[in-house]
């Protein structure tokens, strides 16, 4: 403790050899926090609400209306845990809403601020200086990552960030001696309820559960092991039974069902599958290594690294070895550095790889520089003020937030154009369009498509074949699935396609032109007799042929 008030001490007489205060501490900056929160959030309104629909959203999108009145697994064929599809489905339910893409893309947006808003929180409970939450804030807002497909689309990619945020927000709560017991035990409750959550929307998330109760267990020594047990770990396993409560449900439901179309469909159907596609993939380790650098060691995520690296440095030069070690080995550094390490791990397990897969590391970068980041001297669980007053300190903390806002500006600041145009955005015009086609030329309301795009004919008020509601992810794998997995599937595959729409007579047929994939329903259509709208083809940011069942 006296190598870390040591720190103080030097910051505090370096600050007035420079003649400086806590300027960069101070009111302004508390005003800075949310504008920026506000000006960050319209740019990514912008982005998000007029980015391009992806294959993945076919799935989410329509799996969550479709459900509940078709299981989510063996008829929809769902291939994840349930809680993004019970979170789309609920809003839908609650709002009546059929503009299902706007909405989806709305509660992305709200992740984001929610996200943000965490953050500032987080640093606040922590002590961090005002200009170091901003720097966080800025450094999630301007990774390239996130403002491209993982962080844009209404999937589960970006969801779980939040709420693991949320659960270290409330760890930190549940493991501060000076709460009272209820408090803490509330606090561990609600932080085991998020971790689930986090899991539930996304399966790899589960590294947090096991990093989480060990530091439940282990984070203060100065309690009895039976206090840590009854009053940490309890709580935080409770909640976290709670929380997992839907996917739980889901196993013991089906489990046999649920395995295959989550577990089993990843590392066999999915694998396969790529196996044999000519489509660009990371399957051998040297294609992820690639993958993984152009990720994390480009843009603001290795900002992010700079910054851990020299914040994890400087108590070393201001209190030598024993005063940094000591900085060093807070839980709270510890527990990050093993949740990234755990995250860089189970980044390369999916074969092959896409660029969402190697997020997990990335809020858990975000919160290891805020727990190593200067202090403004009022949190609990920082014990030692890092001088954010200091010039060398304020200087790197402006650079990382200058350079993180010029790395996303390019794909931030036409997003607030976006913004202004309301037609332009893509559920708007999805809807828009949709509608416009179908009305056009007649088809009934309870018409049904056949599509392996779901989400453009529910957009268009019209109904669709389950088989096909998780788009083109069940249909591509059904060749490689065998006799007993078949069972747990409700699907056709590219070769029953013909027998199974001449049993099932459409009444449309709709094609995604972008999608090879999706040629063997124009086949079925021109040799069937099924007439090609005019003027179908490319519709704004919508290429797709429609064609309607003439009658015989």
């Amino acid at each position: 403790m006296l190598h870390i008030q040591a720190i103080f001490t030097v910051e505090g007489r370096r600050m007035e050899e420079h003649g400086k205060a806590y300027a960069w501490n101070g009111v302004w900056v508390s005003w800075l926090m949310p504008a920026f929160i506000l000006v960050s959030l319209a740019c990514l309104a912008g982005r998000i609400l007029s980015y391009p629909i992806n294959r993945d959203e076919h799935m989410f999108v329509t799996v969550a209306q479709q459900w509940p009145n078709a299981d989510l697994y063996r008829d929809l064929g769902f291939n994840h845990l349930p809680n993004l599809a019970i979170l789309f489905s609920s809003v839908f339910a609650l709002t009546g809403t059929d503009h299902y893409l706007m909405a989806t893309r709305l509660l992305i947006l709200a992740a984001w601020a929610a996200a943000l808003i965490l953050i500032w929180l987080i640093g606040r409970r922590m002590g961090v200086s005002n200009l170091a939450i901003v720097a966080a804030m800025a450094l999630l807002v301007g990774n390239i990552t996130l403002l491209g497909p993982p962080g844009m689309l209404a999937t589960n990619s970006f969801i779980p960030i939040p709420f693991s945020f949320l659960a270290f927000l409330f760890l930190l709560g549940a493991l501060d001696e000076d709460y009272p017991r209820k408090r803490r035990i509330a606090e561990a409750f609600l932080s085991g309820v998020a971790v689930s959550l986090a899991i539930g929307f996304k399966a790899n998330f589960i590294i947090i559960a096991p990093c989480f109760f060990i530091a439940s267990l282990l984070a203060r020594q100065s309690q009895p092991l039976i206090e840590r047990l009854r009053f940490q770990c309890l709580p935080l396993c409770f909640g976290g039974l709670v929380g997992g409560f839907p996917s739980l449900l889901a196993f013991a439901r089906d489990f046999e069902g649920v395995v295959a179309h989550t577990l089993r469909y990843f590392t066999e159907l999915h694998s396969a599958f790529w196996v044999d596609s000519t489509e660009p993939k990371a399957v051998s380790f040297a294609d992820k290594i690639l993958l993984a650098e152009e990720i994390w060691l480009g843009g603001t995520t290795l900002l992010v690294i700079v910054g851990i690296c020299v914040m994890a440095v400087r108590p070393f030069t201001l209190a030598g070895l024993r005063g940094g070690m000591a900085h060093l080995l807070r839980w709270q550094v510890i527990l990050m550095a093993a949740l990234v390490l755990l995250g860089i791990v189970i980044s390369f397990v999916p074969t092959p790889s896409f660029s969402q897969y190697f997020v997990p590391p990335i809020p858990f970068l975000l919160l290891a520089f805020l727990s190593l980041a200067p202090a403004s001297g009022v949190g609990r669980s920082q014990p030692a003020d890092l001088g954010d007053g200091d010039v060398r300190t304020t200087a790197l903390l402006l650079s990382l937030i200058a350079l993180a806002l010029i790395a996303g500006s390019v794909r931030l600041l036409p997003g607030l154009a976006a913004l202004a145009n309301p037609a332009r955005w893509t559920g708007i015009a999805t809807y828009s369009v949709m509608h416009d086609a179908l009305d056009r030329e007649g088809l009934a309301v309870d018409a049904r498509i056949a599509t392996l795009s779901p989400l453009l004919a529910i957009e268009g008020g019209r109904d669709i074949y389950p088989e096909f509601a998780a788009g083109q992810f069940v249909f591509r794998v059904a060749p490689y699935m065998t006799a007993e997995e078949r069972q747990h599937y409700r699907t056709t595959s590219p070769e029953e396609l013909t027998q199974f729409l001449d049993a099932n007579q459409p009444d449309a047929i709709l094609v995604d032109i972008a999608e090879p994939l999706e040629a063997r329903l124009s086949d079925y259509a021109v040799s069937h007799g099924y007439r090609e709208v005019e003027g179908g083809g490319e519709r704004g940011a919508l290429e797709f042929k429609l064609y309607i069942s003439t009658p015989p």
